[in-house]
């Protein structure tokens, strides 16, 4: 039944030349790169230099069939074409069939400029805690309350063909919630659908600069966010920070939106009491309280997920790595810093490439502001010139500041100038540097730890 669903759907666009095993299909993915025989993938061509992109991964795969838009290929084995209209409806109707979506699972969404992971990764651990199976979706991959990381995704939020089979793969493990953050890219790009990806509940946690590369302005940014509201189901509900006035002001028209008002009355979890963690956590139980109204919440226990404001000690030093990229994230380490810390402050940060230049002086000055001393290094450069972001972060520094571009020297700079708190932000939990194209292994937690354990004596 399914072989010959799958090509009735695809009948209107199948080419008398296919040859198609269809007994073997069974599987929607994106993901071209390593793709197998039982696998339709998805693809679109948005130019020529895609295309060659395209021909590269191709090489090394070999899908059972491949539905494509954009660019037409020429020549391209057991292929079809289809206008962009056609390529998301196909998406649609074939997710339909082989990956159902059910009431039994309750899927939460989270938005944002910052916290995102923080609120799903909180939330999966309470509500595991309180004895729901649990699983969450985002930038750390797909994790499962019991058995762990199931998958990295390689970005925030997966495509729509791919977000909708790992759904139908944690609802077969009996997982009853989901807590997925939900990206301004992933709402512009429609990959949870016309709305047929219905949230429970949903949290938006703050709204600041960022991805203006992509969206342009914060206008085109903020319609792409409030797109999250297409998605709740009838009975759903957004809920906002009330510190977020603005935010408020903007969206307090709509009855599914509800302010969040601080009222944690038990003792807070170390790390939780105050600031934006404190943010996170009033966020995760308010999304929790809505999706279980009954559910004794536990959350004594709660911690924050890796590369969100993790603190090392060495002798005398507190070491902080922090994910923070934006300027909004980037001022509420440094002042959660300077309030629980005394002594000399060291910043070591610097910004992504091909990514928002606007937030560049922006984040140099917040360093500036809050620190003694910063060091600006490499990020992911990709395929921008090191020294250009360097020199436009410096731009919005007066003070203390020195350039070294090898992250690992800049760390190790940062550690060895008899500062009592170093900071180090911008990677988190990131495992890799990318410049031009190439990630290559690296990671902040193993260049700290290698320095600790050199000089443990």
């Amino acid at each position: 039944m399914t072989k010959k669903t799958i090509q009735s759907i695809l009948k209107p666009f199948l080419k008398n030349d296919l040859k198609i095993d269809w007994d073997v299909l069974d599987t929607l993915t994106t993901n071209l790169q390593g793709a197998s025989k039982n696998q339709i993938v998805f693809y679109r061509i948005g130019n020529d230099k895609a295309e060659l992109k395209f021909k590269e991964r191709l090489a090394d795969s070999t899908p059972g069939l491949l539905i494509m838009t954009g660019v037409e290929c020429k020549d391209i084995t057991n292929s079809i074409h289809v206008n962009e209209q056609d390529f998301e409806g196909v998406q649609k109707s074939l997710s339909n069939l082989l990956y159902p979506l059910s009431d039994d699972l309750k899927i939460v969404g989270v938005t944002g400029t910052n916290g995102k992971t923080s609120v799903v990764h909180i939330s999966r651990e309470i509500a595991a805690a309180s004895g729901k199976k649990s699983a969450s979706i985002g930038t750390l991959g797909i994790i499962d309350s019991e058995d762990g990381l199931l998958m990295d995704l390689g970005s925030t939020s997966p495509s729509y063909v791919d977000l909708r089979r790992v759904l139908n793969t944690l609802e077969k493990k009996d997982i009853e919630v989901v807590f997925i953050e939900i990206s301004s890219h992933a709402l512009e790009q429609k990959r949870f659908g016309d709305g047929e990806i219905k949230l429970d509940a949903a949290g938006w946690t703050n709204f600041t600069q960022d991805h203006l590369d992509y969206h342009g302005d914060m206008e085109s940014y903020f319609e792409a966010k409030s797109k999250i509201l297409n998605l709740l189901a009838k009975d759903g509900k957004l809920f906002i920070h009330s510190e977020n006035v603005d935010l408020n002001n903007k969206l307090k028209k709509n009855k599914n939106v509800e302010s969040i008002v601080a009222s944690l009355e038990k003792s807070l979890p170390t790390g939780f009491k105050s600031g934006f963690q404190k943010l996170n956590l009033e966020m995760s139980l308010s999304l929790l309280n809505k999706v279980f109204p009954s559910l004794d919440l536990q959350f004594d226990k709660v911690s924050a997920p890796v590369g969100r404001f993790s603190v090392l000690k060495f002798k005398q030093i507190t070491v902080v790595i922090d994910y923070a990229h934006t300027p909004d994230a980037l001022e509420n380490v440094c002042k959660e810093i300077v309030e629980e810390y005394s002594g000399r402050f060291t910043v070591v940060m610097g910004c992504g490439g091909d990514r928002d230049a606007k937030k560049r002086p922006l984040m140099g000055k917040i360093a500036n502001k809050y620190a003694d001393h910063v060091i600006i290094t490499n990020d992911n450069p990709r395929t921008e010139s090191s020294e250009k972001i360097a020199s436009e972060i410096k731009s919005g520094i007066s003070g203390n500041v020195e350039i070294i571009l090898d992250r690992k020297e800049a760390i190790l700079s940062g550690l060895k100038n008899e500062s009592k708190v170093v900071l180090i932000a911008g990677k988190g939990h990131e495992t890799y540097q990318e410049t031009n194209g190439v990630k290559k292994p690296f990671s902040d937690f193993q260049v700290v730890n290698d320095y600790m354990d050199g000089h443990d004596d």
